[in-house]
């Protein structure tokens, strides 16, 4: 019995510092890209071209402010553990997808940087793929033990903090969008 319990407290442990690690690298990058979500804009529209879609272009800047807002909530549900079933599934979806992505346009050289960091920390392709393959080891350890995480708060609590991290992402994307952006990471800042 005091081997199991020494094994499950190590698993917790490993568990929570995943938690935290993921977690950090999300927010960090969802905000980085979210003070001036032109950017990623201007990334998405790169890709379409790149993967002949660009048909999908009216829809960029829509599904920018989504990536960051998806990654920003992720991170931050995972920071406080709120609904950790629910992001156990969209972190190892979100990770699974762009791990497949990196991969993809490290073999083709299709674009010239993922922009997962924005203007803030620009990686090469390889080096994006290699930090996605890096990410998934925590983000399976999350998502195998997606059952076992206790809950900290209560369900509303929960809402409340995803519903705040939400309206707060939108506000810093909407501020970026209608005037400079409150941290500027382009080349050509002012």
């Amino acid at each position: 019995k005091f081997k199991k319990n020494y094994i499950m407290k190590i698993l917790n442990i490993i568990a929570f510092i995943s938690r935290i690690v993921v977690g950090l690298v999300f927010i960090f990058s969802a905000f980085v890209k979210g003070v001036d979500p032109m950017g990623l804009t201007f990334k998405l529209e790169d890709y379409f071209i790149a993967y002949k879609l660009a048909f999908l272009m009216p829809i960029a800047l829509p599904s920018a402010i989504f990536f960051i807002l998806l990654e920003f909530v992720i991170g931050v549900s995972l920071i406080f553990g709120t609904q950790m079933f629910l992001t156990s599934w969209a972190l190892f979806l979100t990770m699974s997808y762009f791990t497949i992505l990196t991969l993809i346009s490290a073999i083709t050289n299709s674009v010239d940087d993922c922009g997962c960091f924005g203007d803030a920390v620009v990686l090469t392709n390889w080096e994006t793929f290699f930090k996605n393959v890096f990410l998934m080891f925590p983000t399976v350890f999350i998502f195998l033990r997606r059952h076992k995480f206790k809950k900290v708060f209560c369900e509303k609590a929960e809402w409340g903090i995803i519903i705040a991290s939400t309206v707060i992402m939108l506000g810093l994307n909407f501020w970026g969008l209608l005037y400079e952006p409150i941290i500027d990471f382009r080349p050509w800042k002012i």
